[in-house]
């Protein structure tokens, strides 16, 4: 297996959310009211599933690697294009749980900024992992040796599995009343 396919695998999932939340988008414009619920279903995915194992994937793992190597010039400069695409990304759902939250807590005109907090969102992810597939993961994979990549695709599994088990004992955590 090539380092890239399970990166590519977790861009068709995150696809699926940007295709969903460009819809929600398009309905908050018409009926001028924002689902919450959705938003919050949104944030979680971003912060568990895009940023903590698909970014962490990339930011802690490959790249990691890839600064081992002796990368081109032009590699460096698109994977610090793409780290600060993610802060980027994070910035915006920063913004997005601040606007949800003065929604819920009366200020009804937020539907406007979370619409295009969402069209924002959309817009960044869909560049940004066509950049990804196109132009970046198939040429850092030749960089790396199979038996690199499959040292790389062990580490990914290893930090699904902590995520998982983590978010789950921080939950569980809270539930009990104790300090996360």
């Amino acid at each position: 297996m090539k380092v890239y396919e399970p990166l590519m695998v977790e861009h068709q999932l995150i696809t699926r959310l940007l295709n969903v939340v460009e819809t929600e988008s398009m309905r908050i414009k018409q009926i001028n009211r924002v689902n919450v619920k959705f938003v919050d279903l949104v944030t979680d995915f971003f912060v568990t599933y895009l940023d903590l194992a698909h970014h962490g994937k990339e930011e802690n793992i490959l790249f990691k690697w890839l600064i081992t190597k002796n990368i081109s010039k032009e590699h460096l400069r698109m994977m610090n294009e793409l780290l600060e695409e993610h802060r980027i990304g994070r910035k915006i759902i920063v913004e997005l749980i601040n606007s949800s939250d003065n929604y819920s807590k009366g200020s009804s005109n937020e539907w406007g900024s979370i619409s295009a907090l969402f069209d924002d969102f959309v817009d960044l992810y869909r560049k940004h992992i066509k950049k990804e597939d196109d132009d970046y993961y198939i040429e850092c994979s030749n960089y790396f040796t199979q038996e690199e990549q499959d040292k790389i695709i062990r580490e990914f599994w290893i930090l699904d599995i902590r995520l998982v088990h983590d978010k789950y004992k921080n939950i569980l955590d809270m539930m009990e009343g104790k300090e996360v």
